[in-house]
């Protein structure tokens, strides 16, 4: 894939400040789904249920991350403002989804 790579993109590529706000969000992603995976877990009694699913979290805000790509690709930073809109509507979506099925709490 790197050899791929070598031959389309230059080292000036780097430098383009759309690439760095790229990776700045795909890492602010990241810290944010698993730290808001772990927060919503927090009734779990089970820290290794809670860490694996702030792992899973992050892994979805990674692969989230991952399809800004392409759309910054396509449509610039626009898109990517979507992007982030679209996901945080369907991250209130699967929070509510999932509170929802908690059922009801025991005494």
């Amino acid at each position: 894939m790197t050899a791929i790579l070598r031959d389309y993109v230059s080292p000036n590529d780097v430098t383009d400040p759309g690439s760095k706000a790229l990776s700045a969000g795909l890492f602010l992603a990241i810290g944010v789904g698993g730290g808001y995976a772990w927060y919503r877990s927090g009734a779990l009694e089970n820290i290794w249920q809670r860490g694996v699913i702030a792992v899973l979290g992050a892994v979805g805000a990674l692969l989230a991350g991952f399809l800004g790509a392409p759309i910054y690709g396509l449509v610039g930073i626009p898109g990517l403002v979507a992007w982030v809109l679209l996901d945080i509507a369907a991250g209130m979506t699967a929070a509510r989804w999932a509170v929802q099925g908690k059922g009801p709490v025991a005494p």
